[in-house]
């Protein structure tokens, strides 16, 4: 009898790059009977994984409520033999899933949750390192409970290790191997750099300022920034009339995860810009790795992992964080080195080729899976 596996997310969007397009149709292609429940418009089968809508909250605080317990109630109907979800508000979901029903519980966490809590601006002040205990405590809980932790990071589940967690998992956010792009013959380049993925208005601030460093250097550069809010949006575009940066950046929305490769292909540098700040010192941008894939040359930020990853390739320049001018040398640097740029490019291709592929953790994943259904 095939397993029925249920996923659960009442925060990320029913296409999300890392819960859809990789764990789910691992999960599907490898025969298991998988439902997805996500916030979405309407009831579909989608490449054969059944997905059950959630309805929009108009708020925060409605999502974390009534969006979640009507997320619980579906989940209960499914009678699945693994319960797989993905946001911290839903620990309390996988308790009583866990406490209810004979099925296995996993509980995958995107990021370093109890140092995001410090940063999160819809907190007030002093309740953000109250919320970041309560989340560290609740995690400690948890992981003792559930059957196993899935982290995307080896900082992140050593410190699942250290609560004693029953059972880890490290499962890297590498591209697949079908996502490497070796002919970009249909795009002409459009941008010199790209962006992809959420951003801050701290950290936008921060590209506008590199791109006002490299008008000084007299190299004008086209950015697209892609992903960006309708929030962001208005205030970027009031801020770029000021600086008289408006033809210099592209602004574009969300777009459907096949259609990321398209901004890619049309562009020549990949970015990415963390500060450095504890929450980040423990992640891997998979951003930098999708970049690899199609070919480009990275500049990014000299996060801790990212060192130990690719610091040593030759297809990246690792810059000081919070270093405004070293971002904008090392751009000029590949502007104006077109050869170099194009081997570095060459090489991040190889390394997602041959070593940081999805192909290679999926594995663990169906591993993972095997070994609670045949403990059940």
């Amino acid at each position: 009898m095939t397993a029925k596996i249920c996923i659960l997310t009442s925060v990320h969007p029913p296409f999300d790059g890392r819960v859809f397009h990789k764990e789910v149709k691992t999960l599907v292609k490898a025969g298991y009977d998988v439902v997805l429940i996500a916030q979405h418009n309407k009831e579909e089968v989608v490449d054969g994984i059944k997905i059950i809508p959630l309805p929009k909250p108009r708020n925060r605080f409605e999502r974390m409520t009534r969006v979640v317990w009507k997320l619980f109630k579906l989940a209960l109907k499914e009678k699945a033999d693994i319960y797989h979800f993905h946001d911290p508000e839903l620990m309390l979901v996988g308790w009583l899933l866990k406490l209810m029903t004979n099925a296995k519980v996993i509980y995958d966490v995107h990021e370093d949750y109890p140092q995001h809590m410090l940063s999160k601006e819809w907190l007030p002040k002093p309740l953000r390192k109250l919320a970041s205990w309560l989340i560290w405590e609740m995690e400690k809980l948890c992981g003792r409970y559930f059957d196993a932790v899935v982290t995307p990071t080896d900082s992140i589940t050593e410190r699942f290790q250290r609560l004693k967690a029953r059972r880890t998992l490290t499962l890297y956010n590498f591209p697949s191997i079908s996502s490497i792009t070796d002919d970009f013959a249909p795009y002409h380049k459009v941008y010199d750099l790209i962006h992809v993925g959420t951003l801050s208005t701290p950290r936008l601030s921060v590209l506008f300022s590199v791109a006002l460093e490299l008008r000084k250097m007299n190299c004008e550069a086209k950015w697209c920034i892609l992903g960006v809010s309708q929030q962001l949006a208005k205030w970027a575009k009031e801020r770029l009339v000021a600086l008289q940066l408006v033809d210099n950046f592209s602004l574009i929305g969300w777009v459907p995860y096949d259609e990321v490769r398209k901004f890619l292909s049309q562009s020549r540098i990949g970015i990415n810009y963390h500060p450095a700040e504890s929450r980040f010192l423990v992640a891997i941008p998979v951003k930098v790795f999708e970049y690899m894939a199609c070919g480009l040359p990275v500049i990014s930020s000299e996060l801790p992992l990212l060192r130990k990853l690719i610091g040593d390739e030759d297809c990246a320049l690792l810059v000081k964080p919070g270093s405004v001018q070293e971002f904008a040398k090392a751009i000029k640097y590949l502007l104006n080195n077109s050869d170099i740029a194009e081997k570095m490019g060459s090489i991040g291709k190889m390394l997602i080729r041959e070593k940081y592929n999805w192909e290679k953790e999926k594995q663990k994943l169906l591993q993972l899976y095997n070994e609670l259904l045949e403990a059940k």
